[in-house]
């Protein structure tokens, strides 16, 4: 991940204590264990609540059937925002919550929201006669190893799903309007639960529309690897994908509304005599929860060439070599600048000499990085973002004024700027990693001194992005 671009408005505050755009309908950090107790019944056997750290402990030790932690709601909104954090260990698949949850005799009835084992998630609707997958497998680079912040937001016939703040996919029905809520604990399982809230706002779409990455840190939050055969990693300053497969190219991808964005990356060859490069990717749900990946790339390699890759052919031709790449001999920078029709490919400031065209039947839903069978390139400064006039990613805006931008600064990334929600509760350090877990709202960041004492306490709202 690294310098991820995030956006935010600060405002300057002389307290914490503030009225948001929202009011609470619920919220349980389980800090109060008792009160935890009261505000939630099982409906399951062999289940168990603990409490550590400030969370929530849930197990179920059947091995056939789910339980369910439920809450019932008074009154039962119809437009809502309900979402909660779930830490997971890899092999538990399915955990998440349950919304509009009500009763038809003895079965229950509504929608679900739930983790799968990877970076993909899945949406049931449950009805009398059995549940349907409504989102079967939805993949998002969004989704992170460990911890994550879910969110289904509710208005009318519309949800919209969020993962760690940001926009996943969205799906449509009426029929169930209003209701309670559950947190879904799959057969044999047990993670952690905290920050369960729910709002009377409705969240809309907030798909970023850029996204950039200097690898400065060894994670690769934001990125989705499911397509990847080989390895990824990440950290001072670069990308390195070494693809071991010997029959199919590999990519990483980032999800988000790029149908006019351009790209750009700067990258080298490491190893193996395959083409390397960018691309944009259309994600195709298939049956049994299967997806199919359609990279269209643009790509050079080592012995100086340059190919395209479009998503519905089955040949790639590679153009003869050109003494404007690099290859072997250095690092190349490639651009891809989208026009309305067609796409132009620059390496190194030059124009490939080729107008490709850009079909509105080619759906958009990420760009990433591109590797070949059998091949490994280093990359660095990836950015995806603006338009034809290249790409671009813009950064953090602020609508302070200035007299209190020359008595307070803005507060750092770092461990002495703290965030907390409007409540007053600790989330943690500010850093890229913990914002972009949160859904767009207000929240408070209190900067500390060396010694811990409070030196200013801001207001802050993530702004969609």
């Amino acid at each position: 991940m690294s310098t991820k671009k995030l956006a935010l408005v600060m405002i300057f505050a002389a307290g914490i204590l503030w009225a948001a755009n929202a009011a609470t309908l619920f919220s349980d950090d389980f800090s109060d264990t008792n009160q935890s107790r009261i505000k939630w019944i099982w409906q399951g056997q062999g289940c168990t609540m603990t409490f550590s750290g400030g969370a929530a402990k849930l197990a179920n030790t059947d091995s056939t059937y789910s339980a369910f932690l439920v809450h019932t709601l008074t009154p039962k909104p119809s437009t809502f925002t309900l979402s909660a954090t779930f830490t997971l260990a890899t092999a538990v698949n399915g955990a998440g919550f349950m919304y509009c949850l009500g009763t038809s005799g003895s079965t229950f009835v509504g929608y679900s929201l739930q983790l799968g084992t990877a970076q993909n998630l899945f949406v049931y609707k449950y009805a009398v006669g059995g549940g349907t997958l409504v989102i079967p497998n939805k993949s998002s680079s969004a989704i992170a190893t460990g911890t994550n912040a879910l969110a289904v937001s509710k208005s009318s016939d519309t949800l919209n799903i969020f993962v760690n703040g940001q926009y996943v996919t969205r799906f449509n029905d009426a029929q169930y309007q209003n209701g309670d809520i559950a947190i879904l604990v799959p057969p044999k399982s047990t993670f952690k639960i905290d920050n369960v809230l729910v709002t009377d706002q409705f969240l809309t779409d907030n798909t970023p529309s850029c996204f950039s990455d200097s690898f400065k840190t060894t994670d690769l939050e934001g990125w989705n690897t499911s397509p990847m055969m080989g390895n990824a990693t990440v950290g001072a300053g670069k990308c390195v994908l070494d693809n071991t497969d010997t029959l199919y190219s590999s990519i990483i991808y980032t999800d988000g509304n790029f149908k006019t964005a351009s790209i750009k990356v700067a990258v080298r060859q490491e190893q193996g005599a395959g083409m390397y490069g960018v691309c944009f990717v259309s994600v195709i749900p298939k049956d049994s929860g299967r997806v199919q990946y359609k990279p269209y790339a643009f790509l050079v390699d080592s012995m100086r060439r340059y190919s395209i890759v479009y998503p519905d052919s089955a040949n790639v031709r590679t153009r003869a070599a050109q003494s404007f790449i690099y290859g072997s001999l250095g690092t190349d920078t490639l651009e891809v600048i989208h026009y309305a029709t067609h796409f132009a490919f620059k390496v190194n400031g030059t124009d490939v000499g080729e107008t490709i065209p850009a079909p509105s039947s080619y759906r958009i839903d990420g760009a990433g990085l591109y590797v070949s069978k059998r091949t490994g390139a280093t990359y660095e400064n990836f950015v995806v973002g603006g338009d034809s006039s290249g790409a671009r990613c813009t950064a953090i805006a602020s609508v302070i004024n200035r007299s209190i931008l020359t008595r307070a600064t803005l507060p750092k990334f770092g461990a002495a700027s703290v965030v907390y929600d409007v409540m007053g509760r600790k989330i943690g350090p500010l850093s890229t990693v913990t914002f972009n877990r949160l859904i767009s709202g207000p929240y408070i960041i209190v900067t500390k001194s060396a010694d811990g004492a409070i030196v200013k306490a801001l207001r802050v709202m993530k702004m969609p992005k």
